[in-house]
C-alpha cells in the first residue's frame, strides 16, 4: 500500500504527547522541542532497513557542527532508535539529525530523499508546538477546561485517558491497575476492545504486544470476528496498528492490506459509512477518514477518502452542525473534525463553514457550564461526548501544529 521508494518518519515523542514545531531560534529552523536531555528518537520507515552503513548515513551534529557519539539499534526491522551521546544532550542547545539518502531497504531500494531534522534540547519546556492560529486561545482554554472536568469527575473511560495523554496530562498508575484487572476478569470479548486497549496502552507507554500475559496485537490481526463487528471494528483495528506502526506478521489471518479493502467493501451507496451499511453516517464516516488517512498513496483509497469530504461538506447542517439520524449531536461534529484533520483538512476552511460557523463554531455550542460538552443541546454534561470533543479539539491543535495523526504516540 505504499510507494515503491523506501519512506521515513521520525517520531517526536515528547514525554505522552508530541508535535513538530517550526519557529526561529538564532536563526535555525526548530522541528521539534524536547525537555529530554536522554531523548532516544524513533526512525520508522515503510519497509525493513539494511543496517549497512548506518554509522555513517545518521549522524547528530551539534551547534558547532561538531559530531557528537550516538547509539544506533534496529528495532522491529524497520525503525531505528537514534540514543543520546553518554551524558545526554547539553540544556539549550540546538541539534541537527542527519539522515542520508543512501540508507537502502532490503531489497536495496534507497531512501527517498536525504533529511534534516533540527531539534532543540530545553529542560524547562513543555515540549508542545507554539503554533500560531486564529482559534489557539480558545482551542487551548478549552482543552485547559475539559480535562480539569474529566479529571475531576474521576476517570471513567480509556478515551477518557488518551485525551489526557495527548493533553500531556499525568495519568495515575491506578488505571492501569483497573486494565489490569479487566483483563484478569475475562472482560475483554470484543474486537474492539482489544483495539481500545492497544491504543490505550500504545498512549501510556506500555507494550501492547506482552502486557499482563497477553498479546494485545494478536487479537486484532488474528481475530477472525472483527469483520462480524462492523466496519466500526475495521477501522479502529487499522488505527490501533497505526497507533505504534506495529507489524503485522505474514501470516497473520489479516493484513493491513486486507483490512483496507474490506473497510472500502463496507462504503454505503453513497460513498461513506455507515454501521448498517446503508446510508453515509458522519460518525463513522469521519472515522473511516482517521483509519484510511495513512494510505492515501493508494488511488482507490485516496478516491475514496476524497469522496468522503464531499460528501461531509454537503452532510453538513446550515448552522454548522452534524446530524446522525435526524439528530445534531457533538459526537458527529467531533468524529468528522477527528478524521478531517487527519488527512490535514482544516475544520475551519470554507468548505466546512456554513452561514458563518465552521466545525469548531459548532462543537463549542455543545460545551456545558461545568466544564463538559453535551450529546444534544437539551442534554447535560456526557461522558462520551466529553471525551470526543476533548479529542477533537486536541486533532485540530495537533493539526495546526504539524501533526495530522492524534491517535499516534
Amino acid at each position: 500500500m505504499r510507494k515503491n521508494n523506501i519512506i521515513l518518519k521520525i517520531l517526536c515523542s515528547i514525554l505522552v504527547t508530541s508535535a513538530l514545531i517550526t519557529y526561529k531560534a538564532n536563526a535555525i529552523n526548530i522541528d521539534a522541542e524536547t525537555n529530554n536531555l536522554n531523548k532516544v528518537w524513533t526512525i520508522k520507515f515503510n519497509k525493513e532497513v539494511n543496517t549497512c552503513n548506518l554509522d555513517e548515513e545518521i549522524v547528530i551534529l551539534d551547534e558547532n557542527k561538531t559530531k557528537i557519539p550516538i547509539k544506533i539499534e534496529l528495532e522491529e526491522n524497520n525503525t531505528l532508535l537514534i540514543y543520546p551521546p553518554e551524558g545526554g544532550y547539553k540544556d539549550k542547545e540546538v541539534y541537527t539529525l542527519k539522515i542520508g539518502k543512501n540508507i537502502k531497504s532490503q531489497n536495496k531500494k534507497n531512501i527517498k530523499s536525504s533529511k534534516e531534522f533540527t531539534f532543540k534540547v530545553d529542560a524547562e519546556s513543555l515540549c508542545y508546538n507554539n503554533g500560531i492560529y486564529e482559534y489557539k486561545s480558545v482551542v487551548e482554554n478549552n482543552i485547559e477546561s475539559v480535562s480539569k472536568y474529566i479529571i475531576d469527575k474521576g476517570l471513567e473511560s480509556d478515551w477518557e485517558v488518551m485525551a489526557l495523554a495527548k493533553a500531556n496530562k499525568n495519568i495515575s498508575k491506578d488505571y492501569i491497575n483497573k486494565v489490569i484487572d479487566i483483563i484478569n476478569d475475562g472482560l475483554l470479548m470484543q474486537p474492539t476492545d482489544y483495539q481500545r486497549t492497544t491504543m490505550l496502552l500504545s498512549a501510556l507507554g506500555e507494550n501492547p504486544i506482552k502486557f499482563n500475559n497477553v498479546n494485545f496485537l494478536d487479537n486484532i490481526y488474528n481475530n477472525k470476528d472483527i469483520k462480524n463487528q462492523g466496519p466500526n471494528a475495521v477501522m479502529f483495528a487499522l488505527i490501533a496498528l497505526d497507533s505504534g506502526n506495529y507489524e503485522i506478521p505474514n501470516n497473520s489471518f489479516w493484513s493491513r492490506e486486507s483490512l483496507i479493502n474490506t473497510l472500502l467493501e463496507m462504503k454505503t451507496y453513497d460513498g461513506g459509512w455507515d454501521f448498517a451499511g446503508i446510508k453515509a453516517d458522519p460518525d463513522m464516516t469521519g472515522m473511516a477518514l482517521t483509519a484510511l488517512h495513512n494510505y492515501t498513496d493508494d488511488g482507490k483509497v485516496k478516491d475514496a477518502v476524497n469522496n468522503a469530504i464531499n460528501l461531509l461538506s454537503d452532510m453538513q447542517n446550515e448552522d454548522g452542525t452534524f446530524s446522525s439520524y435526524k439528530i445534531k449531536n457533538s459526537e458527529s461534529i467531533s468524529q468528522v473534525i477527528i478524521g478531517l484533520c487527519a488527512n490535514g483538512i482544516d475544520p475551519t476552511s470554507s468548505e466546512f463553514t456554513k452561514s458563518g460557523k465552521n466545525l469548531i463554531d459548532a462543537l463549542l455550542t455543545f460545551k456545558s457550564d461545568d466544564g463538559g460538552f453535551k450529546h444534544i443541546y437539551e442534554g447535560n454534561s456526557n461522558g462520551k461526548a466529553t471525551e470526543q470533543a476533548l479529542l477533537a479539539l486536541e486533532a485540530y491543535k495537533e493539526l495546526k501544529n504539524g501533526r495530522l495523526n492524534l491517535y499516534e504516540f
